[in-house]
């Protein structure tokens, strides 16, 4: 066995916490931070699942404006699967999923959580717009309940580690082909996609977040 072959072994077979896999979810009406583009307008008022099927018409999924430094970009979770179903009440039980290797080859990569007066420093000093636009656009604050100075440096406590997040700074347009899985909330939903989409996609790749919910109720492991 190569190297690349055994680091990629190593990484599947003992690592649970680690996936080769990042989902995009949806979310109903307005977007995480309200200053979007005209071109999505129409989806502030749309419902999770709207939207979901409305990616799939599209095959494209669309960047929209990033809190804090209001850059464009998508954003995926490579959170656990013992975390999703709490991802799921954040965001909601819609979501899409890809390989790292396709989101990486179309130009995505993990996020850098930095401290506040880092990511401050940044943006004062950087002079180079290009070099400051492009670093941003992969930068998200940091600010976890042990943070003591973030009252006197006027911002609020955020933590987004538990995401593991990913992100794409432009549209992304993919085949059905290109799509790992599907999540949906309930089996009645799958009847509700798109024809075109129902006819190519492998029903097998659908995940039912009911169905998850039901294994917890039943057998409680990690939703406490």
């Amino acid at each position: 066995m190569d190297k690349i072959n055994t680091h990629k072994y190593l990484n599947r077979r003992n690592r649970p916490d680690f996936s080769e896999y990042l989902s995009h979810f949806t979310k109903d009406g307005d977007f995480c931070n309200g200053e979007q583009t005209l071109e999505l307008l129409d989806f502030r008022t749309m419902s999770a699942f709207e939207k979901l099927y409305s990616i799939l018409e599209m095959k494209t999924l669309k960047t929209s404006s990033m809190p804090w430094t209001k850059t464009q970009g998508i954003c995926f979770t490579e959170c656990p699967w013992s975390s999703l179903l709490v991802h799921t009440k954040q965001y909601s039980s819609y979501g899409i999923g890809f390989t790292k290797e396709f989101i990486y080859r179309e130009g995505g990569s993990p996020v850098f959580y930095m401290r506040f007066n880092l990511l401050q420093a940044i943006i004062r000093n950087i002079q180079d717009n290009k070099t400051k636009e492009n670093l941003l656009k992969l930068l998200t604050p940091y600010s976890p309940d042990f943070d003591t100075d973030y009252a006197k440096r006027k911002h609020k406590r955020v933590d987004y580690t538990h995401e593991r997040e990913w992100r794409m700074c432009k549209d992304l347009q993919f085949e059905y082909e290109d799509i790992a899985f599907l999540i949906i909330e309930k089996h009645e939903d799958y009847d509700k996609l798109p024809q075109l989409f129902k006819d190519s996609f492998d029903r097998n790749k659908i995940i039912v977040m009911n169905n998850y919910r039901l294994v917890e109720e039943f057998w409680p492991v990690h939703i406490k």
